[in-house]
């Protein structure tokens, strides 16, 4: 079953056990490269399609510090029958994202397109048209820091620049890549043909329905309690928070 249904079996056995939570884990070398799939686009020059508004907050944590966080567990007696969120330290926006995979790719943060669509306006078959799911999804890592004398020291412009550096490009010189477009065509042909049937002073708009445009890329500090009543406020970019705190002038950078 699920983690937490796995957590309570193994209170129930008497046996010592400490649980990891990250949230989406990122960097070379993890089983799940999911910014490979912003790399694969801004690579071929092609616009990264993005879901809904473009400011959902999602937390990444690097592969590395998440083996360091699990490995400090050995000799800690305190840490036995808790559970440790992991991610690094701060939140930060889909378009945020596309923005610093653009730059740890070299290139200019704003050469970048990117195409928000309403994923209910499409049907997908069993292929996944982006890598993270299109909700708010980031946690406060306070804990991990007390238990386990742990600080993670990859940020997200670090990050990003190892998993393009020491196994993008590499996959790329190889042949690898999947280079899968397929739900991309299916939005970017959405997005022409209603540009091409609303009249000129909407053409502009993106194909999401009803959806508010998107914000700047935000960077924001963890949020205190993890997924606590700071995430409710955030329903669209009006209440998006402004970046600050650790991480958020590279962030603010990325913005426009």
């Amino acid at each position: 079953k699920g983690k937490l249904e796995t957590e309570e079996l193994l209170a129930r056995s008497g046996m010592p056990w400490t649980s990891f939570r990250p949230t989406y884990i990122y960097g070379a070398g993890n089983y799940n490269p999911l910014e490979q799939f912003f790399f694969e686009r801004i690579h071929a020059g092609r616009p990264v399609c993005v879901p809904g508004y473009g400011g959902h907050l999602t937390g990444l944590g690097h592969v590395r510090d998440l083996a360091v966080a699990m490995a400090n567990v050995i000799g800690r007696p305190h840490c036995v029958g808790k559970t440790y969120n992991c991610q690094d330290d701060v939140a930060i926006s889909f378009d945020g994202l596309v923005r610093a995979c653009a730059v740890a790719a070299g290139k200019p943060a704003s050469s970048v397109e990117i195409v928000h669509y309403n994923p209910k306006d499409f049907d997908f078959g069993k292929k996944k048209a982006f890598p993270l799911r299109p909700q708010h999804f980031w946690t406060d890592v306070e804990l991990a820091r007390r238990d386990l004398d742990w600080e993670p020291k990859y940020d997200t412009a670090r990050g990003l620049r190892d998993a393009y550096e020491n196994e993008f490009v590499h996959k790329a010189r190889e042949g690898s890549l999947k280079n899968d477009f397929e739900c991309d065509d299916m939005i970017l042909a959405a997005a022409k043909k209603q540009s091409a049937s609303t009249p000129a002073p909407f053409a502009s708009r993106s194909p999401v329905a009803a959806a508010p445009a998107a914000p700047a890329a935000v960077a924001a500090p963890a949020a205190s309690q993890a997924g606590g009543s700071y995430l409710d406020m955030l329903e669209g970019p009006s209440a998006a928070p402004a970046a600050s705190g650790r991480g958020g002038s590279y962030m603010d950078s990325l913005g426009g």
